[in-house]
Parts: structure tokens; sequence; C-alpha cells
């Protein structure tokens, strides 16, 4: 029985490990809800990976096989280009989207990574003012100095920053203090239960107070229902996301004109 539990978890290995070398992804995309303009103004490109028989599987299921087998810079890349492509034909058709896009750490911080950049910039034609990118694991960023001269850098090509997954590390406040980034992501951990837990309520409003008194944008993942969705709104909180909004959906299916009730 151990044998055989062993024998279908290295097949299983060897399938996503020869999808992910036959580059088998896909694009869907969450928008996000700008609480000032009452309209969706940009969406996070979430990857997910095809199966054989089709089915669409979620980072959980590939992401650590990646990294186990030094493909992560790969997929970033690719996941990249995809989304500068995406840019490029919304802007043929007149949709004036921006584009949020993961990177992981060791790619964000490879002297290679601007070069490369720009290279896919001219070959996609996209624009780069149209381009966020969310920096992953922004424990695992060494050296503070190199990512500061790194931000600058993209700050140059009109690029802008957000910080994922904020408020669940102490280093994310220095981050914060120190680098020069123009958004943060609070954590949907704060968020899912925020309506039910009045010490989820105080941590966010002050992470909100925090960062806008540095001048940062505030986006709240995670909004489930209309009662946390109105006590963000309230708090200062200037972009939803989550399934109150819309779930991850193909281009194609984005409701592109939704506007989230008042209440």
């Amino acid at each position: 029985l151990h044998l055989s539990i062993r024998r279908q978890r290295q097949m299983c290995i060897r399938d996503r490990v020869k999808a992910l070398a036959d580059e088998r992804f896909v694009l869907l995309y969450q928008p996000i809800y700008n609480l000032e303009r009452e309209k969706i103004t940009h969406c996070e490109c979430l990857v997910r990976m095809l199966t054989d028989d089709k089915q669409m599987l979620s980072p959980a299921a590939f992401l650590d096989i990646a990294k186990d087998n030094g493909l992560m810079p790969r997929i970033d890349y690719l996941v990249l280009k995809m989304a500068l492509l995406q840019l490029r034909a919304w802007a043929d058709n007149n949709i004036h989207l921006k584009l949020s896009v993961n990177i992981t750490a060791a790619t964000f911080e490879s002297e290679r990574f601007v070069q490369q950049l720009r290279q896919l910039l001219l070959e996609t034609g996209a624009r780069s003012s149209q381009l966020i990118f969310e920096v992953v694991e922004t424990e695992a960023i060494n050296n503070l100095e190199s990512a500061k001269a790194l931000c600058d850098r993209l700050a140059d090509l009109d690029i802008q920053i957000a910080f994922d997954d904020f408020g669940i590390g102490f280093t994310s406040f220095e981050y914060l203090r120190d680098l020069p980034v123009d958004f943060i992501k609070i954590d949907q951990s704060f968020i899912r239960y925020l309506y039910k837990r009045k010490s989820d309520q105080l941590l966010v409003k002050s992470m909100v107070d925090m960062a806008v008194a540095l001048g940062k944008k505030v986006v709240a993942e995670g909004v489930e229902d209309d009662g946390s969705a109105d006590l963000l709104r309230e708090m200062g909180v200037h972009y939803l996301q989550g399934y109150y909004i819309s779930r991850p959906t193909r281009a194609n299916e984005l409701d592109l004109n939704y506007t989230m009730p008042i209440t």
C-alpha cells in the first residue's frame, strides 16, 4: 500500500514537472475595485496550470515542485509575458486597466530582471505604466538597499510596486517604512472575519492609518461579504479584492462595468 501511494505521488510529480516544462499555463484575472472611483481599475493575474485532461490546478499544486526543480524564474517571466500581451490586447480595444503581477523574490532580485523586463515590454508593445508588481515573500528580500535601488529603477519605468500579504510578519513594517512602494495589500487572514472580530477591526484600522500616513494606497484582500466591505470603506481602504467583488475569471468573462452596491 505504501509503495502504491509513493508510486502514485511520483507519477503525479512527474506529470506536473512535464506540464511545467511544456509551459501549460493559463491566466485568470481577479478584479480590484477602486472605492473612490466606484469602478474596477485593475486586476490581479493568477496563474493556473493545465493538466493533460484540461483541469486547472491552483499554484498550491505545483509551485513547490517548480521551486524544487528551479523553474520559478521561468514561470515568472512566462506569466509576465502573458500579462503584458493581455495589457496590449486591452489597449488595442481601448480598455485601460492596470494589471498586478506576482513576482517571486528570487526573480525580483535578479541582476537581469530590469533588462529582461525592458525586452518583454519591447516585444509585447505593452505600456509599462499599466503594470503593478506584487512582491511576494517579502521576508526573502535579503538586501534592503538593493531592493530600494530596484524599486527606484522600476519607478523610472513608471511601474508601481505592491507588497502582498501585508501584516503577517514584522519585516512587512520595516519594508513599508524603508521602500518606495505604492500599495500594500492587507493579508486576507485579517479580512475574512473582519465583520465578526473586533480585534481584526482594530488591527486593520491601524494598518490602514499607518499606510495612509506614509502615502501608500491600501488594498484589502479576501473581501467576501457586504458587512466587511462597508467597514473597510469606513476605515479608509482604497481598494477591495475578493469574492464579494468577483471570483478569478478568464479575461473575456470579466465584468468591467461592475459597480459595488452601496448599503
